[in-house]
């Protein structure tokens, strides 16, 4: 899935996507995650889903985030569940099964195919780029439905499954947003033999998550795909690498790369619904060191819903350790209004400076 050939410059303006950004689709924060996953499992049990191994998964999980990690959030399990696995301490869970169930719960818990706010998103991010940390895949099924198929990238590295991608031919003026998913996302799935990333189509990816699962298609034998869900640990890239005869081939990596190359040159960086998590060390440390190399930068724009008293003070204080590591005399903007209505601005803006030149 490469980028277009007028895409060779990175793009001024970056919009970094948090898990805010797509509560309105009915996907779960990382605060309201466990009691998603609890409302899923209910509505599996009320509805008589007859898939045993989906309820026991979600049955065990659960219990043991009650029992030993009840003061932690999904991603905090998450990261306590892999670091037991890298001593060697046996657990009830794994994080096969954890992905498994995060992804699950996202996927229950979606109840719309798309939202305004990454329609409007959409329509306002051509020749822009997009970061997310998000796993869900509404922002694709936004961009799909207003712009069409083939209107976005993944990057390099990440292989549609059941088809070769052709290249465009280089006359084309056709511009792909780019769309870094630094966490993983719910369509893709990972090879751990030869560490090949798949990318489904939402009408499909579901299989990823079923009995039968997809396997990956550069081996005869079974081997099963797994779905790629990251957490935020100091391991998520050291993860990704799988070595081959001679190099490594390392797709993650590649994304967080291009994402902080995007980062350091933009003129404009906005961030939507990200309230930089305490539990999310590396992701402070990365992009206070991309912005603070950036000396193109003219403006950061953090949007959120309406904040107020010390709930407002406490979140521009999150931003306040990054903020203060750009160098250059950048304009910072903390805008309330909510996503929607930020979007719906933009565009206005856009569109009278159109009538401006015509």
């Amino acid at each position: 899935m490469t980028l277009y050939a007028n895409q060779s410059r990175p793009p001024n303006e970056v919009f970094f996507l948090g898990a805010g950004a797509s509560v309105s689709g009915g996907s779960p924060t990382f605060a309201n995650f466990r009691n998603k996953a609890k409302d899923v499992l209910s509505k599996m049990l009320e509805n008589r889903e007859l898939n045993s191994t989906k309820i026991s998964l979600f049955q065990d999980v659960l219990t043991q985030w009650d029992k030993d990690f009840s003061d932690y959030n999904i991603e905090e399990y998450y990261s306590a569940i892999e670091m037991n696995e890298q001593l060697n301490r046996e657990d009830e869970s794994t994080t096969e099964e954890i992905a498994k169930f995060i992804a699950l719960t996202i996927q229950k818990s979606i109840d719309t195919p798309s939202t305004p706010s990454y329609e409007l998103l959409a329509a306002y991010a051509v020749t822009k780029a997009i970061i997310t940390t998000n796993w869900d895949i509404l922002l694709e099924c936004s961009i799909r439905k207003s712009l069409g198929t083939n209107s976005f990238s993944y990057g390099n590295g990440i292989q549609p499954y059941g088809k070769i991608t052709q290249p465009q031919s280089p006359g084309s003026t056709r511009y792909v947003i780019p769309i870094l998913k630094l966490h993983g996302s719910l369509n893709w799935g990972f090879c751990k033999k030869c560490g090949q990333i798949y990318c489904f189509g939402e009408k499909i990816y579901g299989q990823l998550l079923s009995n039968n699962g997809k396997k990956c298609e550069k081996h005869d034998h079974d081997v099963r795909l797994t779905p790629l869900i990251v957490p935020p640990t100091l391991s998520k890239l050291e993860g990704a690498e799988i070595r081959k005869e001679k190099s490594p081939y390392v797709p993650l990596r590649s994304i967080w790369s291009k994402a902080s190359e995007y980062l350091m040159v933009c003129e404009k960086v906005y961030f939507i619904g990200y309230s930089f998590p305490e539990t999310d060390v590396q992701m402070k440390h990365f992009i206070s060191n991309a912005l603070r190399k950036n000396e193109n930068l003219k403006e950061v724009t953090i949007v959120s819903n309406p904040k107020y008293g010390k709930l407002r003070v406490d979140f521009e204080d999150r931003y306040s350790s990054i903020l203060s590591k750009i160098k250059n005399n950048s304009k910072v903007i903390f805008n309330y209004d909510g996503f929607e209505i930020f979007c719906e601005e933009q565009l206005r803006k856009v569109k009278g400076r159109c009538e401006v030149v015509s």
